[in-house]
């Protein structure tokens, strides 16, 4: 077991000493100018597939998510994750890499008595310290094991969803099959706040999680800023028993989707519907944030939080979800807002090199919030790169690190530049160990 910050073998510090002279946590150097702090809203899809919007793939219907994020937009083609979903979630909200936190090898999975670290400032909570009203909709997937570990003891003054990585799409169900002792026991994941919630029963999850931020949205007054996390479960499979709604699934009547190196069986249209569910919510976010007069000033964030998983299609990129190929830690992302100055292409997509954890410096830099960067945190500031196409301050991103004495594996892997460097396992270190190295 690693602590926070160092391994607990030799050859891990060496790991550690090799990658050191990559870092790169950047100097912010811009002249802030937005006047008024923004209103932030981060939606986040769950295993969506680099092969699954439509303009990387036509057969997939998602208009909206197209439209802004080409219109007042910057395509992230160069937006890296971890390969699995709670370590990009503890990157995203503290700003450091996972294999610094020991939150490299595998997401938290249900009943493990295990959260990211209590004692880390959050970007909810640094937000919240700096005006901000802090509101997340939908999954967690963050540590539930005690009260310090939810959200609203992480810097949302309200939640409302599940605090595990999958339930029934309309039961909010899920089952214990793992437990010898309770098999086939039923468990129920909704809270609102603290509290269970059966609000929106039989609601497709993906558009109950939309109603409840447009509502946020609604009731949130002009005069203070607002952070909204609004975190899909969708497209996470299976479907089994579970399709979307049927405005959805009509879009794929007669028509071909296109998932090369797939097969095109039955599972492949619940899918796309579920994208498309959310294309559809964001488009009433965005209505809403129109609405309320707060679409002027607000800033839209788009991104998955690991790529598609073996049901889904990341093609042209080679391997997939718990893999640190290319499929596995290239997220579709953009950024869509009347503050960038320089929306749309300005400069190759490969000067656009960031990392999931780079958020919190960035979101603080627009919120006029600098000063509460904690130190030696492994974000810079990417707002220069989005607003006017600058040349990124990131030149590497360090997407695993980690080692298992005890099967004698271990991962390394760099992106510095064009160039990419995968030693060792492929896979995290928690699948796929068919070989060691000697």
């Amino acid at each position: 077991m690693y602590n926070m910050y160092y391994g607990s073998t030799a050859r891990l510090l060496t790991l550690n000493v090799l990658f050191a002279s990559f870092f790169l946590l950047g100097e912010n150097k811009e002249i802030h100018e937005i006047k008024k702090p923004p209103n932030i809203i981060f939606i986040l899809a769950d295993d969506l597939g680099w092969n699954e919007v439509s303009w990387h793939n036509s057969g997939i219907k998602t208009p909206i998510l197209e439209e802004i994020s080409k219109i007042n937009g910057v395509r992230l083609e160069q937006s890296y994750v971890a390969p699995k979903c709670s370590p990009s979630r503890a990157a995203l909200m503290s700003g450091i890499y996972p294999f610094r936190l020991g939150m490299q090898r595998n997401a938290i999975e249900r009943f493990q008595p295990i959260g990211l670290n209590s004692s880390l400032p959050t970007l909810p909570k640094l937000l919240q310290q700096g005006g901000y009203a802090t509101h997340m909709v939908g999954k967690w997937h963050l540590g539930y094991c005690k009260s310090e570990y939810l959200p609203t003891s992480r810097g949302f003054e309200s939640f409302f969803g599940q605090y595990t990585h999958k339930t029934h799409y309309y039961s909010r169900k899920l089952h214990m099959d793992k437990s010898t002792r309770y098999k086939n026991t039923e468990a129920y994941d909704l809270h609102d706040n603290s509290e269970p919630t059966f609000e929106g029963k039989e609601e497709f999850s993906t558009d109950l999680y939309t109603r409840k931020a447009t509502t946020v949205i609604k009731r949130h007054p002009s005069d203070k800023p607002l952070f909204l996390y609004l975190s899909y479960q969708a497209p996470h499979m299976p479907f089994t028993g579970q399709d979307p709604p049927s405005q959805y699934m009509d879009l794929y009547k007669n028509s071909s989707i296109y998932q090369r190196n797939l097969k095109q069986d039955i599972s492949a249209v619940p899918r796309a519907a579920a994208i498309s569910a959310i294309d559809s919510g964001v488009k009433k976010i965005v209505n809403a944030l129109k609405a309320s007069g707060l679409y002027d000033n607000s800033i839209i964030i788009f991104s998955s939080d690991n790529g598609g998983a073996m049901e889904a299609s990341n093609y042209p990129l080679k391997g997939r979800k718990t893999q640190v190929y290319e499929g596995g830690v290239k997220a579709v992302g953009f950024v869509h807002s009347k503050l960038i100055k320089k929306p749309g292409k300005r400069k190759p997509e490969r000067k656009k090199l960031m990392y999931i954890s780079d958020w919190m410096a960035t979101l603080l830099h627009v919120a006029g919030l600098d000063s509460l960067l904690p130190p030696n945190v492994d974000s810079i500031n990417m707002w220069d790169t989005i607003s006017r196409g600058k040349n990124s301050k990131r030149k590497e991103v360090i997407l695993n690190l980690d080692q298992d004495p005890f099967s004698n594996t271990w991962s390394a892997v760099m992106r510095s530049g064009k160039y990419k460097l995968i030693w060792g396992q492929h896979f995290l270190l928690d699948f796929g160990v068919s070989f060691k190295f000697q």
